[in-house]
């Protein structure tokens, strides 16, 4: 047996994957892995959205992006709680989401969420949130 070290192994990382899923099911077949992004559009263009993959029941919220032109208007807000809404409707129970120090991580808790944990130094220089909201 041998130890290998390789950088973006697109190859190796989809079969570590695949058999992780496989040996994860015997424990949890609920796994869903459906990916979601709810946009907000002008006049064709993307000024905002948020996007979220399903799994184990839980929605992880991955990116949420606002152009500089609509922030502190309602928008995220609104990207949320029809976030909210179909994980309410899909009866998921609850979201959980990363931000970091350089971000507006205290939407989250004015959102409701929880803060659950951190990461200091990540990146160098700030501080990684981890926040959870229970939808049930």
């Amino acid at each position: 047996m041998d130890i290998r070290f390789e950088e973006d192994a697109h190859d190796s990382r989809s079969e570590l994957r695949a058999r992780l899923d496989h040996s994860n099911e015997a424990f949890n077949p609920q796994r869903d892995g459906r990916k979601f992004v709810i946009s907000l559009h002008e006049n064709g263009k993307l000024k905002g959205g948020l996007s979220f993959t399903v799994d184990w029941s839980w929605i992880f919220i991955t990116e949420v992006w606002l152009d500089q032109s609509i922030r502190s208007q309602g928008w995220g807000e609104k990207l949320i709680n029809e976030m909210e809404r179909f994980g309410k409707e899909e009866n998921l129970k609850g979201a959980y989401v990363e931000s970091t120090s350089f971000q507006n991580y205290m939407f989250y808790e004015q959102m409701g969420f929880e803060r659950f944990g951190t990461i200091e130094e990540m990146p160098p220089g700030h501080t990684s949130y981890y926040y959870r909201k229970y939808l049930k």
